[in-house]
């Protein structure tokens, strides 16, 4: 609960903050060290935050438990930390003395909450793009056809097709990592090429019989 403040309305529980984003999008933690992440908690709270948006917004909690989520989820902070943090860097800042106990309220509440700061860290970034990719080549597997084998620069070339928008580096092995993450099977090495068995591109004639079924 908020403590008593001229700035501060005088509120007497702590409304729900059950709206926001669960994990719904790979993320993940700070993977600094734990004195690194307590300065990058303090810069995060003293330079990065919107307390315009938090000055301004209806429900004063909903930008706390944003502050609280990126605390505890990516920078790891403890509760007494989050508390010490809220109490010395945000309150003066947002303009709303949240008490101690409103911050631990809070900090629980906001455990199976992602937090922003992890949607947009590095690596997080890198396994949105892998599981973008995946989901894509979902799609093509779906569209071959089972039995004999293609191969891999073949695959490679309709994926293109498909998904002429798509930034990615085939050389890094990217595609075939996603490929074998969707149907868990292996290219083999035939003649200087490499094939992947167990299923084929379809022929024109059984696009034709594919279409007809559909029809």
């Amino acid at each position: 609960m908020p403590e008593s403040s001229a700035s501060s309305p005088n509120v007497t529980t702590t409304p729900s903050i059950r709206t926001g984003t669960l994990n719904r999008k790979p993320w993940v933690p700070s993977s600094s060290s734990a004195s690194d992440r307590l300065k990058q908690a303090l810069w995060y709270l003293t330079q990065e935050f919107d307390y315009g948006t938090a000055r301004s917004h209806p429900n004063p909690v909903m930008p706390l438990a944003t502050a609280v989520c990126n605390l505890r989820n990516y920078h790891k902070q403890s509760k007494a930390s989050t508390v010490r943090l809220i109490r010395d860097h945000f309150n003066s800042r947002a303009g709303y003395a949240w008490s101690p106990e409103g911050i631990r309220l809070v900090w629980k509440e906001v455990e199976r909450f992602t937090p922003s700061l992890g949607l947009i860290d590095e690596k997080a970034i890198a396994k949105q793009r892998k599981a973008f990719l995946e989901n894509e080549v979902v799609d093509l597997i779906a569209w071959t056809v089972p039995g004999e084998r293609v191969w891999d620069k073949e695959l490679e070339r309709v994926f293109r097709e498909w998904n002429p928008e798509l930034e990615i580096t085939f050389t890094g092995n990217l595609f075939t990592r996603a490929v074998k993450a969707v149907n868990g099977m292996s290219k083999t090495s035939i003649g200087g090429r490499y094939y992947w068995e167990g299923f084929h591109l379809p022929t024109a004639e059984e696009v034709a019989v594919a279409a007809g079924k559909a029809a």
